[in-house]
């Protein structure tokens, strides 16, 4: 299993971060940086179906969780940095990647994810294929 982390506080000056957006961006800096070998350089076309949970992050950024299997509570996930962002992660392009992942049994990512200011602890995960 990988541990995902993320920051509560910013990194520059130790100010906390307040927003959600602020921790979604944290924590899919940490997953791509985590699932890098694994995943692909694409955005899953489930991210773009309607279907599945799409949680926003700062600058246009935004994270895609995808159910594939219930019963192993194993998610198609899809993250974006877009181009032009600000802060410590200024880039040119967008970074686009897609990975399969499994949580463990009881995690819901997306209840996570939404609710991230009331969740400082890492969330687990082991990739898929």
């Amino acid at each position: 299993m990988i541990e995902i982390i993320h920051n509560t506080h910013r990194k520059s000056d130790g100010a906390p971060m307040t927003q959600p957006k602020q921790q979604v961006a944290s924590f899919i800096k940490y997953l791509g940086t985590a699932l890098k070998p694994v995943s692909v350089k694409e955005i899953s076309p489930l991210a773009e179906s309607g279907n599945g949970h799409r949680i926003p992050s700062v600058y246009g950024g935004w994270i895609h969780l995808n159910p594939r299997n219930s019963k192993t509570n194993e998610w198609r996930i899809s993250w974006k940095f877009q181009a032009g962002r600000g802060g410590v992660a200024t880039g040119n392009q967008d970074v686009c990647r897609a990975a399969t992942v499994r949580f463990a049994d009881g995690i819901d990512p997306v209840d996570y994810l939404e609710n991230i200011l009331d969740n400082p602890q890492s969330l687990w995960l082991t990739p898929v294929g």
